[in-house]
């Protein structure tokens, strides 16, 4: 079963996330979740690196967003337990996603695809 948008119109939010630095975070360093149309380009994401505490993941699209993502250092995501993984990008029952010359390193795995879906990112209403 599929969380309900945050975004009641029936139309995408369109986003851009671009040039930043992001570490020190809990669970995600970026998340595009629900009814959102991302531009995610040019950031660095810096996870913990090995921890056994939370599994991080650097860039998060789920729950029906669409992402394009270029150009994005993410690296440093790594769960020690094997009950679960960390990811550098994540994508859980996205609806479509461009992923392009993006640096992946030291993660536990670079890419987990959970749903990429058959669409594809339309930043257009």
């Amino acid at each position: 079963m599929r969380n309900e948008p945050f975004n009641s119109t029936g139309t995408d939010i369109v986003v851009t996330i671009s040039g930043n630095t992001v570490a020190r975070y809990q669970k995600n360093g970026i998340t595009a979740n629900g009814s959102v149309a991302a531009t995610i380009t040019n950031n660095s994401v810096t996870g913990a690196g090995p921890i056994d505490y939370i599994a991080q993941n650097g860039i998060q699209i789920g729950f029906g967003a669409t992402a394009r993502l270029e150009g994005n250092t993410v690296r440093g995501n790594d769960y020690t337990p094997s009950s679960f993984v960390a990811c550098g990008l994540l994508y859980f029952e996205a609806d479509g996603v461009e992923a392009a010359q993006n640096k992946l390193n030291d993660n536990e795995r670079n890419t987990c695809n959970f749903g990429k879906g058959g669409g594809t990112y339309n930043p257009s209403p």
